[in-house]
């Protein structure tokens, strides 16, 4: 189901993000739609989203895709928009660094002409349309799962990404909501992670070391679960984890048993469905303000049904 293209859509980003703005008419028309796209980040998950978009332009080479890695840097965010209108792309795909701060490019893109096309995180400001997958879902059946295995009793601790991130919102919201549904259940720490393995591992031996009495982790992705697994893992106790993603990396640890559950987010396919959008609202073509890429709850017994997905 997914491309190995991590090391085409890498070497664009390195490519094109030193790239000066172009000079006014200086892009030679070759007939070819051209659709950019710019990403908070080009890595772990989001790797698969920025394969997805390539994946389109290699299925229809009569379209160019362009990928740009903004290193969660709003600013480098701000300037790969404005380059990419200078180069006169056709239309522009974003993740957002910031999701509240995009007013700036919808300004921009607005001015210019230039359809914009948010995917993985909605947009605060204007823009054309919206794939993604309802983030908050993802934290219901996270939590659902984990409230389940726990027979509806426990202290929850939440890794949370990137406060600023919809998609960290969304989810903790999920996880909140069904625990309001269980008296017996108690958040008793939450803290960011900041999306990452290591940092996730730092948290959750902090909270270790403080002698918390911790059922079950819920975190916000993958990458911060599995930290927070190895951490568990290292000091002996029995706490159940659950991720978000169902990268490959996770879903071994859940065969293992590492991982209690994570959810399948399909980045190939928002990535994909993104480009796909932009490319119909360039030739005049009717498209929905969202379309949704469903999430899936993923627990050890399909593990290897979407380890097979990734080959």
């Amino acid at each position: 189901m997914f491309r190995n293209l991590k090391k085409i859509v890498i070497l664009a980003a390195l490519a094109l993000i030193t790239l000066p703005i172009a000079a006014e008419g200086a892009q030679e028309d070759d007939g070819k739609i051209t659709i950019g796209c710019t990403f908070d980040y080009v890595s772990d998950f989001m790797a698969y989203v920025a394969d997805g978009a390539a994946g389109y332009g290699v299925d229809h080479p009569e379209v160019e895709v362009i990928i740009l890695d903004a290193k969660l840097d709003l600013q480098i965010q701000n300037s790969q928009v404005e380059n990419l209108i200078a180069r006169k792309v056709d239309a522009i795909v974003i993740k957002p660094v910031d999701t509240s701060a995009t007013q700036p490019i919808s300004n921009l893109c607005k001015e210019a002409g230039i359809p914009l096309i948010a995917t993985n995180s909605e947009v605060s400001s204007e823009h054309t349309s919206y794939i993604g997958s309802d983030h908050k879902l993802s934290g219901l059946l996270q939590m659902e799962a984990i409230a389940d295995m726990l027979g509806g009793e426990g202290n929850i601790a939440i890794l949370v990404g990137d406060p600023k991130n919809q998609a960290s919102r969304d989810r903790t919201a999920g996880n909140k909501e069904i625990i309001e549904n269980f008296p017996g259940m108690t958040v008793i720490a939450e803290q960011t992670g900041k999306w990452m393995r290591d940092e996730g591992m730092r948290v959750m031996e902090n909270w270790l070391q403080a002698g918390l009495d911790i059922d079950a982790v819920v975190a916000n992705n993958d990458e911060m679960a599995i930290g927070a697994a190895l951490a568990i893992a290292e000091s002996g106790r029995d706490i159940l984890v659950a991720g978000i993603d169902a990268t490959p990396d996770a879903l071994r640890y859940l065969k293992n048993d590492t991982m209690a559950c994570t959810v399948f987010q399909n980045g190939y396919g928002q990535g994909y469905v993104a480009v796909e959008t932009a490319v119909k609202v360039v030739q005049g073509g009717s498209v929905e303000s969202y379309v949704d890429v469903p999430y899936e709850l993923v627990t050890k017994a399909l593990a290897d049904e979407y380890i097979a997905k990734y080959k």
